[in-house]
């Protein structure tokens, strides 16, 4: 089995083995190495493609020879590293906070059956406040999954509000979070 990771403007940008991405120690999602003549960088934390797979252009733009790929990560070794998506990250003080290596970290602790991080406007700071969204499996106490989180998150994305709610809010064909609809549902 094959994870080949990409995008519609520029795919395959990179590929990994089953057996490579169980290994991975983390953080993050280990997507694999670019294919022979893909060049993957990283610019703003975001990681960017070039390579003769690349699309020239967006419809009505100017040519160009990379695309920008709206995901948060990292080339290690010459190993493709996903963080999170640049619309998902959440920004407190000086640090940035990806949700997506922290959630799943959460999801396992004992009885929680689901976790997204979500950042809210902060009127007080200018920042974000980030709040935690569980999903607890019957009978499961929130007090209790607030006194495990010290084990899992990092004080740097540590939140501010740790909530239960019945249902993670997804969206779209393959039923994404849908974090604009939780961040709605919060405010």
């Amino acid at each position: 089995m094959l994870c080949i990771y990409g995008m519609t403007e520029a795919p395959p940008t990179a590929i990994a083995t089953a057996e490579e991405k169980l290994a991975h120690p983390g953080p993050g999602d280990l997507m694999g190495t670019p294919p022979a003549g893909v060049q993957v960088g990283v610019e703003d934390d975001e990681l960017v493609v070039a390579g003769p797979q690349v699309c020239p252009r967006y419809l009505g733009e100017p040519p160009h020879d990379r695309v920008r790929t709206g995901d948060l990560g990292e080339v290690v070794d010459g190993r493709v590293v996903l963080l999170g998506r640049r619309k998902d990250m959440i920004i407190r003080g000086e640090h940035n906070i990806y949700p997506g290596l922290h959630e799943p970290r959460i999801a396992a602790l004992p009885g929680v059956v689901d976790a997204l991080l979500v950042g809210l406007p902060d009127e007080e700071t200018g920042d974000e406040e980030v709040v935690l969204a569980v999903v607890l499996e019957p009978g499961a106490d929130l007090a209790a999954v607030r006194a495990a989180l010290p084990a899992v998150v990092p004080g740097s994305a540590f939140p501010d509000r740790v909530v239960a709610i019945p249902q993670v809010p997804r969206s779209g064909r393959i039923h994404k979070p849908d974090r604009e609809a939780l961040r709605c549902a919060l405010r």
